[in-house]
């Protein structure tokens, strides 16, 4: 266990008078201290759950607390680096916490720290070739300690850095989710705004005022190639496009982007994935087909779809006699005649 001498002191609970002097050297870690606790005039009876800590404030103005252990009215400590680092008078006292919380603390005492003969200010001669070794070895040893003790903080603090990057990727991986989501949001609003706005300017198509307007709102310095509207009044080729209901439908390209936007009031309820619009094939005169499907939800949350087939669905199901606004945008062009577009229900 090493060198160790031990002290016997009486110390009494209760305040005042000459306080008890224990005297050591500074930098004494090998002194037991056994401090036999008093009442007034007879032995204190220290309760079987209460535990004992010594505090003291060195001349530094620093202190400590070290827990004691107990045996019958005794407690006992051993003094410690940072109790007997400062040589000079160490103001002490032993304090008792119950299970209940309840404390008390016994009367002052001193640790009189005596001042080491060979101190930091010291200049020393000759020293002891042994003296040396013994040092170098105890040296050897507390880094060995220390080196263990870093390889461990060194791997506690990889994996603390690799949970706090798993968890930046989580977060980044969560804010493109949001921003995507958020763009996509925004993409469905301003189709909603623009079919609002087109259906309050009227027949855009045959109206060249409106549409100088709107080409001037967009961008003037760009150019707003043929828009096409397409009702369910009527159908010079024959063909129906509205299916299971009424609706009408603007199709125009800005900017390299064909847009398509219109309203749809089914006659009785659909169900989902039902074809709602149908563009001819084989090159009739409005054939609309995109690359890949794309999906539009109206203002009440119901998603449509422009399939790569040249028809428009309803990914959710819909009530007869509610009316639906989509909107779509893709990048390929349509492919739609010019010589007008009144279609008659079938």
């Amino acid at each position: 266990m090493g060198i160790l001498s031990t002290q016997y002191y009486d110390l009494n609970t209760v305040p005042g008078g000459s306080a008890l002097r224990v005297r050591c050297s500074q930098g004494d870690t090998g002194r037991k201290i056994v401090l036999n606790i008093y009442d007034v005039d007879k032995e204190f009876s220290i309760p079987n759950n209460a535990t004992a800590v010594v505090n003291g404030k060195k001349p530094n103005n620093v202190g400590f607390s070290h827990l004691c252990e107990i045996s019958g009215n005794s407690v006992s400590f051993v003094l410690q680096d940072d109790m007997v680092d400062v040589y000079g008078v160490v103001v002490s006292e032993i304090s008792f916490t119950d299970t209940d919380s309840s404390v008390l603390g016994t009367a002052n005492f001193i640790i009189d720290v005596e001042r080491n003969v060979i101190d930091d200010d010291t200049e020393t001669g000759t020293v002891d070739p042994n003296l040396i070794a013994a040092l170098v070895a105890d040296i050897q040893a507390k880094l060995a300690v220390i080196t263990g003790d870093f390889n461990d903080y060194i791997d506690v603090i990889t994996k603390s850095y690799n949970a706090f990057k798993q968890e930046i990727n989580n977060t980044v991986s969560t804010i493109s989710t949001t921003v995507n989501n958020f763009i996509s949001n925004i993409s469905s609003t301003i189709n909603t705004l623009r079919s609002d706005v087109d259906t309050n300017t009227g027949n855009i198509s045959t109206n060249s005022s409106n549409i100088t307007s709107l080409t001037t709102r967009m961008n003037a310095s760009e150019k707003l190639d043929t828009m096409y509207h397409i009702t369910s009044a009527g159908d010079p080729t024959g063909e129906s496009i509205f299916a299971q209901g009424d609706g009408e439908l603007y199709v125009y390209r800005f900017n390299a982007i064909t847009h398509m936007y219109g309203t749809f009031t089914p006659k009785s309820n659909v169900a989902a994935y039902s074809t709602i619009i149908q563009f001819p094939s084989g090159g009739s005169a409005y054939s609309v087909y995109p690359r890949q499907r794309v999906y539009f939800p109206d203002q009440a949350g119901n998603m449509f779809m422009l399939t790569t087939t040249g028809t428009i669905q309803n990914a959710t199901p819909l009530t007869a006699n509610t009316n639906h606004s989509f909107g779509f945008s893709f990048l390929n062009k349509y492919d739609i005649d010019g010589n007008g577009f009144a279609v008659t229900e079938k």
